[in-house]
């Protein structure tokens, strides 16, 4: 679609508005668009996810880690009697 076909307005809010002269027939039979790469978007919700189990594996062990110590700190208090 040559972008002399679109037309640029603002809207009442005061954004701009692109209108594209289709009907929804036209736009329902227009092939599917699919991405050849990652967006950037993308590219960091799935980082953010990695972080995100990295995080809880280390939450994890370190809870671990704690309990291990308070059992031995236990272990190494004088009975009270």
């Amino acid at each position: 679609m040559p972008f002399s076909t679109l037309s640029v307005s603002t809207g009442t809010d005061g954004k701009r508005v692109v209108v594209v002269p289709l009907t929804k027939e036209a736009l329902q039979l227009a092939p599917i668009f699919n991405p050849t790469e990652k967006s950037t978007y993308t590219k960091i919700k799935e980082k953010a996810g990695d972080l995100g189990h990295k995080a809880l594996e280390k939450a994890g062990g370190l809870k671990d880690q704690a309990g291990k110590k308070i059992e031995e700190m236990r272990k190494d208090e004088p009975k009270s009697k």
